[in-house]
């Protein structure tokens, strides 16, 4: 946005709907000046034998799981988690990788694409037809040369749409990390359809194996689950690089299976048991997971606003890691839950809320206070009152080192606004929503933005949304 003359921005007139007990009403609020600046696999061919999982009776003492690899199906596949990852990297010149070389030589129009984990198979190519993909090439067994079982065709999908994205799914392989080790794996090509063309957060890249297996936990069949998180050589033998499920009902785990941040010590339908992984997961070696019961003090936690205590909450999704011991991390949902003793960070949590029920309101936090966990004593995390802020920059220079934050700008300056929300503990609020009457979702934020001259003269007026 511009302004015909030189422009002071010296307000924006928030008219924010009122709910969820924040009581925010209409008033002019001076900008704060300050901007977020967000910067945003030698590889052998590997067959996998399915491994079906020995059934071990659960002793008086330690549980045990033998952990089996296996490689998914694609995303329709009952186990298919997202992670999601892209990376907007600029593609080489096609002599420098002779086997993106090699392939773009078959094809008439193509898209270099680049996975930066892997360690000599960054480069890999997707052939385009009619603007959409249809075969995927890469280096399975990392010798920079193209072989007939490289060039990888898309999977069948009951999702067929015009703007429905192709699926590509490798074979299993030997993964070479790019710490230089060596790890049977698979993973997922998504490539979605933009607008705009195909860039490269249009391809999208997720890990597509597992770790199971199987024993009695408490006299019923368990299964457990590690997922991986992405790409990296400790996907599945440290903790907090990879999630897993547990579960006892027939040791089945539906879709979708509720995931947790492995822990060397885990909450299982309300005790606690300290897990240890023995082995590593190669080529040549399993992992082993052995449960015991955790018998150490624990305490409760309280999560709830500050400001106004009579609003009805419910958290979710709610992720703690214990301060001097990160291998130490559990996920919660609700309001009060039991913990072993410790200094634990809150690192995120899902929040729905308001007045007549804990439904009319919606956000995501993070940054949450630290809090001490003490034996069989409460402890209460108070979030305080949200407050939005507002940046702006000079638009064309938002993305240098050297950016200034101003209030006031030169005449047909594009300005750009990025509002945010914190707590007056220094929370960040998100995807702030809230729910009209008789809806059944959440709708976005808007308020009115105006901007006005140093003699009060409005030039600027629009919609902003923000959270």
């Amino acid at each position: 946005m511009s302004g015909r003359s030189e422009v002071t921005v010296l307000a924006l007139v928030i008219s924010h709907i009122e709910g969820g007990g924040f009581g925010m009403k209409k008033a002019v609020i001076g900008v704060t000046v300050l901007i977020a600046l967000v910067i945003v696999v030698y590889i052998l061919r590997y067959t996998s034998k399915t491994q079906q999982s020995k059934t071990i009776e659960s002793p008086a003492g330690p549980v045990v799981f033998d952990m089996t690899y296996r490689g998914l199906g694609g995303s329709l596949d009952d186990l298919y988690y997202a992670t999601n990852w892209s990376f907007g990297y600029p593609p080489p010149r096609k002599d420098e990788t002779p086997f993106v070389k090699e392939v773009v030589e078959k094809c008439r129009k193509f898209k270099i694409v680049c996975n930066l984990y892997f360690k000599e198979a960054k480069w890999s190519v997707v052939e385009l037809k009619d603007d959409k993909a249809v075969a995927f090439y890469f280096d399975l067994n990392e010798d920079s040369q193209f072989s007939k079982n490289e060039k990888i065709l898309p999977v069948e999908n009951t999702r067929s749409g015009p703007s429905d994205p192709t699926e590509f799914v490798t074979p299993d392989f030997i993964l070479t990390t790019r710490y230089g080790y060596k790890i049977p794996f698979r993973f997922l090509l998504q490539v979605n359809y933009e607008e705009t063309g195909l860039s490269q957060s249009s391809f999208i890249w997720n890990p597509l194996c597992v770790l199971e297996g199987t024993s009695t936990l408490s006299g019923k069949p368990t299964k457990l689950i590690f997922f991986a998180r992405d790409f990296s050589a400790n996907t599945f033998d440290s903790y907090g690089m990879s999630d897993f499920a547990l579960k006892t009902d027939g040791g089945q785990i539906q879709r979708p299976a509720s995931r947790y941040k492995l822990s060397s010590i885990i909450n299982y339908e309300g005790q606690f048991y300290n897990l240890k992984l023995l082995g590593s997961h190669r080529p040549d070696q399993n992992i082993r997971v052995v449960l015991d019961e955790y018998t150490g003090e624990k305490g409760q936690l309280d999560v709830m606003f500050r400001h106004q205590p009579d609003l009805k909450m419910k958290l979710s999704d709610l992720s703690i890691t214990e301060c001097q011991d990160n291998t130490v991390n559990f996920g919660f949902s609700g309001n009060h839950f039991t913990v072993p003793t410790g200094q634990y960070k809150i690192d995120a949590c899902f929040i729905t809320y308001g007045k007549e029920t804990a439904q009319q309101w919606s956000m995501s936090a993070q940054n949450l206070p630290e809090v001490v966990i003490s034996d069989d004593k409460t402890s209460r995390v108070e979030l305080s009152k949200p407050v939005l802020l507002i940046t702006a920059v000079d638009k064309s220079k938002r993305i240098t080192k050297n950016y200034k934050h101003q209030t006031v700008f030169p005449e047909e300056t594009e300005i750009y606004f990025e509002p945010f929300i914190r707590g007056e503990a220094g929370e960040l609020y998100r995807r702030c929503r809230y729910k009209p009457n008789d809806s059944q979702s959440y709708t976005r934020i808007q308020s009115d933005l105006r901007i006005v001259n140093a003699e009060g003269k409005q030039v600027v007026t629009t919609k902003l949304e923000y959270g």
